[in-house]
């Protein structure tokens, strides 16, 4: 059974200030297959803080200093497509090749990203006006229900490909494949 008791703040796993948990469920057996100890308001209020104070500096990167983090991110994902095909089998209870495409997908949305950002100018004239495109601030990253390591890393690797930085708020019963993220 695994248990996920940390969080990422400010570039490190921590646990937790809230203490509020639930158990996972394989839904092919019913049977308990972890627990998930659940951020409360203060972790948030941290996360947010720490995302605030990363986003001068972040804002000011190069399109290939945020190019070179995409890729070691893909890399690290990539690595991690095993493992997210194990969760996905399950906890979903996915067919094979639908949990395959799944497992997949997280690192492909990164590259996705990557080649919009190779391409993507940021600064464009407009008539006799010249439009500079710059970052706004934290992107609050809220997930569906399904697909989470998808979503997740599709709009985590949007957002820095842009210049934000985020706060990532996954559905309340995290799972398992989000956890290898």
């Amino acid at each position: 059974m695994q248990n996920i008791d940390q969080i990422y703040i400010n570039g490190q796993f921590v646990t937790p200030h809230g203490s509020e948990e639930f158990a996972l469920f394989n839904p092919t057996t019913e049977a308990t297959i972890g627990r998930v100890r659940l951020a409360d308001e203060r972790d948030a209020e941290q996360a947010i803080a720490a995302a605030k104070a990363a986003f001068p500096a972040w804002s000011r990167t190069t399109k290939e200093a945020r190019l070179a983090v995409l890729e070691r991110m893909y890399l690290a994902v990539q690595a991690r497509e095993a493992d997210l095909l194990e969760a996905i089998v399950t906890e979903y209870g996915a067919p094979a090749s639908r949990s395959q495409w799944m497992a997949t997908w997280p690192a492909q949305t990164i590259r996705q990203a990557m080649v919009t950002l190779e391409r993507f100018e940021f600064v464009e004239q407009a008539g006799r006006a010249r439009v500079v495109m710059t970052p706004l601030g934290v992107a609050g990253l809220i997930t569906p229900w399904n697909s989470d390591a998808g979503f997740i890393c599709s709009k985590l690797a949007t957002a820095m490909a842009a210049g934000c930085t985020a706060v990532i708020k996954p559905r309340r019963d995290e799972r398992l494949a989000d956890a290898n993220y």
